[in-house]
């Protein structure tokens, strides 16, 4: 492993990258150049903006695009309109949102049989993504 070298990166690429951080001599300085372009662009290190940095933040973004259509024992089903929030770089639904709602509406399923004084917790979740629901499609 070399230490990244400021001679092959523009300062707004190097700036993103951790102080100890390490680059691989087998990946082409081109490479490493379009990854740090393509993080940046994310938004990676950028500074967050103090209304996302409150408690249950991410809970109240994606709680805002779910609506309760029928409720059973066991079984919560809702309408999920996409919406820009939840929107990642390539304007389709974020993975992460779409499992946020997932871990969301497991413990909404289970709170229909589990006692409100029990404790719930979703152990273990497995998602496979098929494609990409666009904005204001709802599901």
């Amino acid at each position: 492993m070399a230490k990244p070298s400021s001679d092959h990166l523009p300062d707004s690429l190097s700036n993103i990258l951790s102080p100890t951080a390490t680059i691989s001599s087998d990946v082409s300085p081109e490479s490493v150049a379009g990854l740090l372009g393509f993080l940046s662009d994310l938004g990676v290190s950028a500074i967050l903006p103090d209304h996302c940095a409150t408690k249950d933040f991410y809970y109240d973004l994606i709680s805002g695009v779910l609506k309760p259509l029928r409720i059973e024992p066991g079984r919560v089903t809702c309408l999920l309109t996409v919406r820009p929030a939840v929107l990642n770089i390539f304007r389709t639904v974020h993975g992460g949102a779409v499992a946020a709602i997932a871990e969301a509406m497991s413990i909404a399923c289970a709170r229909t049989v589990v006692a409100e004084n029990k404790e719930v917790f979703l152990g273990e979740q497995s998602i496979s993504y098929l494609s990409g629901a666009q904005t204001n499609v709802s599901l």
